[in-house]
């Protein structure tokens, strides 16, 4: 379980968060330690180098903009705007002094009897408009809270908060900023999907396939599928999931002039009356992707909440009844904002169609060698180059299953020349196409062994022997530096199961001997 290291730096006391919010990153699979600046100074934390931004995770910043009114309701809005400058100039000093660390900025809600609508709501929405969209800032406002109803405002508050301003919320209002907070880092930390998911009927277009040999694409269903479109260009998995005829919804897609979204940008399609979550969970399988790369997008509520509690990995996006308000709703997903991309990514739709053919490959009797010979298998291992920087990064960021250990790689110290010259790519490609860039391993040398410290191989080139291929390269490599053993630096996690599985292959077959409490596998060489 990956440890997240978080400090709070807030404009009133907030030390009633700790626990709470510890809680609800344990509950997303994150453990934590949380520190705090002391309250009320929050610009000066911001522009002090002691608090060193990058040995945090994340800085949450609690601020209320009414207080930095000097009195409740009085002065003018030369001073909050005064205020507001100050603040975001700090802030733009500590996100210089940073690489990694991700902020959060939460415009949290003041108790009604000390705001100032006509300027500080003013001034928050020139904060949110300032800071949304900029890199490794995270906003939130009360429209963000979650955990309690918009009838029970005054249930945030506590009793005495009246008399002693600096002590504002109460632990309901705690629970909901914890609440709201964890889960935006869970946003933050949780890979992009790969996986799309769509409905047809009144969410690719309006009305019934089924029922009418007419429907329509109105502007709010265009703009859906020209986003869908360009999820495909950067490699998104596309795919349809409707309760119809399969039939009547290709003729649609043939048929219909105004529709964008065409079928070649369709990876695979689950078309019939059988439940929603029975067919998600069906593309998993054909696809060999976790469910946490997948979104669904429905303007069903039952089917969306359906998904959501049978399914909990899944993220679902439900659409608004009109499509007229698709545009704003698919604006704010994260998921349709893609950072970057990388040549793999652009031709992974092209990987996963030619997929079909090699499953006729996979699926026949024929021992799993002369299914490989057919497919004509061909694995490239070689140094790490410029290059590769963005693909191996998004491989540590984004390899969950056939990953040795779950440490963390960043940018930097992909960078770092010491680190890039014990890293070795792998790429594959077979008869049907390009692989990509699909693995890369790390190894060094200590006085008895070849230490493997990172190993990572996509989910899309597991089952074809490119394990094998890899671990004869990294015995080759120990034979020829004249070591007799070979240590993987294994550590446990909830989704690498796969790899644990070749390592206790590798056992079984007498190649490895396995050693605790620290579960390092070791290779006789002998």
């Amino acid at each position: 379980m990956r440890k997240l290291n978080v400090i709070i730096i807030s404009d009133f006391i907030s030390l009633e968060i700790k626990t709470l919010l510890d809680q609800v990153l344990l509950e997303v699979g994150f453990s934590s330690s949380i520190e705090f600046k002391p309250y009320g100074m929050v610009v000066q934390h911001l522009v002090d180098g002691e608090l060193c931004p990058d040995r945090w995770d994340f800085i949450i910043i609690l601020i209320q903009i009414d207080r930095w009114l000097k009195t409740p309701i009085s002065q003018g809005k030369t001073d909050l705007g005064q205020s507001l400058v100050l603040f975001l100039d700090a802030l733009e000093l500590a996100l210089s002094r940073s690489v990694e660390t991700h902020f959060v900025v939460f415009s949290c809600p003041p108790r009604d009897m000390f705001r100032n609508e006509v300027f500080s709501d003013a001034t928050e929405h020139r904060l949110l408009e300032h800071l949304t969209g900029k890199t490794r800032i995270n906003v939130l406002s009360e429209a963000s809270l979650e955990g309690f109803a918009r009838g029970s405002r005054a249930q945030l508050f506590s009793a005495d908060g009246a008399s002693d301003t600096d002590m504002i919320y109460s632990e309901w209002g705690f629970a909901a900023l914890a609440l709201t907070i964890g889960h935006q880092i869970r946003k933050v930390l949780r890979p992009p999907c790969k996986v799309v998911v769509v409905d047809c009927d009144n969410t690719l277009w309006k009305g019934l396939c089924g029922e009418s040999q007419h429907v329509e694409v109105e502007e709010g269903h265009r703009v859906l599928q020209q986003a869908l479109v360009q999820q495909s260009y950067a490699g998104k998995l596309i795919c349809l999931c409707s309760k119809n005829n399969e039939e009547d919804v290709l003729r649609v897609f043939r048929e219909q002039p105004e529709m964008v979204l065409r079928l070649e940008n369709i990876t695979a399609q689950m078309i019939n009356w059988n439940p929603k979550t029975e067919n998600i969970l069906q593309l998993g399988l054909s696809l060999n992707l976790g469910l946490d790369s997948f979104l669904f997008i429905d303007d069903d509520l039952f089917e969306c909440e359906s998904v959501r509690l049978t399914l909990p990995e899944v993220e679902v996006l439900k659409l608004p009844e009109h499509s007229s308000a698709f545009q704003s709703v698919i604006t704010k997903t994260s998921h349709f904002s893609q950072l970057s991309t990388t040549e793999e990514d652009r031709s992974r739709t092209e990987f996963y169609r030619g997929d079909v053919f090699r499953k006729r490959f996979l699926d026949v009797s024929s021992p799993l060698i002369e299914v490989l010979d057919l497919l004509e298998l061909k694995v490239v291992i070689q140094p790490f180059e410029d290059c590769d920087t963005d693909r191996v990064s998004q491989l540590f960021n984004r390899t969950t299953q056939f990953n040795l250990n779950s440490s963390t790689v960043t940018l930097r110290k992909l960078k770092d020349p010491a680190f890039r010259q014990i890293i070795e790519t792998v790429r594959v490609s077979d008869r049907f196409g390009d692989y990509g860039l699909v693995g890369a391993f790390a190894t060094e040398r200590d006085e008895q062994a070849l230490c493997v410290r990172h190993l990572l191989l996509s989910c899309r080139a597991l089952g074809r022997g490119v394990e094998k291929e890899i671990y004869r390269h990294i015995r080759l490599k120990a034979l020829s530096l004249g070591v007799r053993s070979i240590v993987f630096d294994f550590s446990p996690t909830r989704r690498n199961a796969p790899i644990r599985e070749f390592l206790d292959h590798l056992v079984r077959e007498n190649r490895y001997a396995v050693s605790f409490p620290k579960a390092d596998f070791r290779s006789g060489m002998g």
